[in-house]
């Protein structure tokens, strides 16, 4: 390390190598200053003493030799250090992360801070995942923290203590406010709005009064906070719109819908019954059927219907005519709310009773459901009824359907797909029982859905007893969920072998066996895109890279390489840049081998002349144009 610059590096060596060092002569210091056992026993703590200084001194020892060989090696100092770069960008990174995470305390934060020498944070980054640029949109939960950045926010970077404020309203944080508002951060009446979303009416009441008239405050307070709807009605003069009621009715606050009603005028409109009767809110259902005029839609008892809300369908039904649209059993049974559908069909509400049991019905119901379904609503099965019923695991509704319609060879139930669904699932006994007792059969699905899922008995039964064979999907998910024993069971027992899509599988989702089995055996080639695959990339495995790296060589894989590393320059794939920056200078580095040994080679041999003179002749072309030798 004596010509790198790594100074940190080199001081934090030196710091651990005296620690060392000095650890050992404490050792025997400690050992003299300990007083002598009684002469009885001198000979014996004497030669245990001896044991144990030997044993200490010879485990220092060796940690210090090793590692002043791992410094002597110029190879491990290259990997060392070379990666404290890519090592200071994935602290600052995780480090400003961990600033909104929900459980982060100041007091791990400032141990981190501590323990990260010289850190500063990504103010840029954290911007960024406020505003949403990052695909993600953050914000700071604990309000120590986000006092703590603000302090040591640099001056230049208003841009965050502009979105701090806004936090800062939204989550009621008054002490963080005033702190902003003493740096210079004007407040506005979009912070007035986004006060009017926090729990507290702390900070309404420091900032409202700079505000001037704001039109829909109250309508955003209603979505919320009693307490802050009659601040605003009594201490300001904007009032609210129809919205207010509806934004009460629609998150569940009653109290609000009847404050509004009882001391504001704007009413509310149908969408305040439709909401409450789509989330289940039956008191407020209630209170606007009773005390308002506004009614409702048939999308009140549509929305009840689907979501179960049984009570909320019977008042409905019986103290409101909007009625519901015709389908409205049908999305009963789809969402498998038993009660709900023995209610409307019980009670003859308008709507068809030509009912088919789908595969949500059988997800979201349960026997007694589809019996009842079967046996009094008269709805119609399918092989999609069936093939649900296994593929969700509910055995009983496959068996009760298979005793029911078995006699029969409906061809609208017993199709391939039965035996398809029974092989995804991994029912061995199931397919056993369809393929020697009827004689609908399967499809491919059968096996390329079995090898999906790892099921490597039914991939078996199937190869041995049936004739449909696979495809390509057996192989290329076989290997994308990592069952090798499939893979291979596929590759030395049947034709159809797999895509290149398997190779992109198994290196996404790092399954070494795998892959290594798809090249080596199988002769697979990585391309460009595979390499590049951005979930690839993120993970940065090095197992993976070290079995499709040799596939890029010469100027073509030269260039490749050197697009992907353009690609990713806005990415935070630290691990992956790293590794494909270290392969791609031993390429050009093998490149440049190979073009100074060939310049520095005798030239090719022609058939038209004499061999001996051209290899003179090129010695003395070298001695001429190197006297010095």
């Amino acid at each position: 390390m004596r010509h790198q610059h790594c100074y940190e590096a080199k001081q934090l060596l030196r710091d651990h190598l005296n620690q060392l060092k000095g650890g050992r002569d404490d050792q025997d210091i400690q050992q003299q200053q300990q007083p002598l056992p009684p002469p009885t026993l001198q000979r014996t703590v004497m030669t245990t003493t001896t044991t144990t200084t030997t044993t200490t001194t010879t485990t220092t020892s060796t940690t210090i030799i090793t590692f002043q060989t791992i410094l002597g090696s110029k190879y491990i100092r290259h990997l060392i250090f070379n990666q404290t770069g890519v090592i200071q960008k994935q602290l600052r990174r995780t480090i400003t992360e961990y600033c909104w995470h929900r459980n982060a305390t100041l007091d791990t934060l400032t141990h981190l801070l501590k323990w990260s020498n010289g850190f500063e944070f990504k103010w840029k980054y954290l911007n960024d995942a406020i505003d949403g640029k990052r695909n993600i949109r953050i914000k700071i939960f604990n309000q120590e923290i986000l006092e703590y950045l603000i302090k040591i926010c640099p001056s230049q970077e208003k841009g965050f203590l502009d979105k701090a404020m806004n936090m800062a309203c939204k989550c009621g944080y008054l002490s963080v406010v005033k702190m902003l508002h003493s740096k210079g951060v004007e407040l506005n009446s979009n912070h007035m709005l986004l006060a009017c979303q926090a729990p507290l009416i702390d900070v309404i009441k420091f900032i409202h009064g700079g505000i001037r008239k704001y039109i829909g405050l109250i309508d955003e307070a209603a979505k919320n906070s009693l307490d802050i709807v009659k601040f605003l009605h009594y201490n300001r003069t904007e009032g609210a719109t129809t919205a207010a009621i509806d934004n009460a009715s629609m998150n569940g606050h009653i109290e609000i819908v009847k404050f509004l009603s009882e001391h504001r005028s704007e009413g509310a409109t149908t969408k305040a019954m439709d909401m409450a009767a789509e989330r289940g809110f039956i008191d407020i259902v209630k209170y606007l059927h009773f005390k308002r005029r506004e009614g409702a839609t048939n999308r009140a008892m549509n929305y009840a219907i689907q979501n179960g809300y049984v009570d909320i369908v019977k008042f409905l039904h019986q103290h409101r005519t909007e009625g519901l649209p015709p389908d409205a059993l049908e999305k009963a049974v789809q969402h498998g709310h038993f009660d709900v559908i023995k209610y409307v069909y019980e009670n003859q509400i308008e709507t068809t009773i030509d009912i088919k049991i789908e595969g949500d019905a059988i997800v979201k119901g349960n026997i007694e459901m589809v019996k009842y379904l079967v046996e009094t609503v008269k709805a119609k099965c399918t092989s999609n009824t069936v093939g649900a019923a296994l593929k969700c695991g509910k055995l009983d509704i496959y068996q009760y359907l298979y005793d029911r319609f078995s006699a029969n060879d409906r061809e609208d139930i017993w199709t391939p797909f039965i035996m398809d669904c029974a092989a995804q699932s991994g029912y061995i006994d199931i397919v056993k029982h369809l393929h020697f007792n009827r004689t609908v059969g399967a499809t491919t699905n059968a096996m390329d859905w079995a090898s999906m899922y790892g099921h490597i008995e039914i991939v078996k039964f199937l190869q041995e007893h049936r004739s449909e064979g696979a495809s390509t999907y057996a192989m290329d998910w076989a290997a994308q969920k990592g069952h090798i024993e499939i893979v291979k069971y596929l590759h030395f027992n049947r034709s159809e072998g797999c895509t290149i899509r398997a190779l992109e599988y198994s290196c996404r989702h790092g399954h070494v066996e795998v892959l290594s089995f798809l090249i080596n055996v199988r002769n697979l080639k990585c391309n460009e895109n595979i390499l590049g695959d951005r979930y690839l990339l993120m993970d940065g495995k090095q197992d993976i890279f070290k079995l499709i790296l040799p596939h890029f060589v010469g100027d073509d894989g030269i260039k490749s390489i050197e697009r992907i590393i353009i690609e990713m320059k806005s990415l935070h794939f630290y691990e992956a840049k790293q590794l494909l920056r270290d392969y791609l200078n031993q390429l050009k580095g093998d490149d440049q081998d190979n073009n100074q040994q060939q310049q520095s080679l005798p030239p090719p041999q022609q058939s038209n002349t004499n061999p001996l003179k051209n290899l003179i002749d090129w010695i003395k072309s070298t001695q001429k144009s190197n006297p010095n030798h």
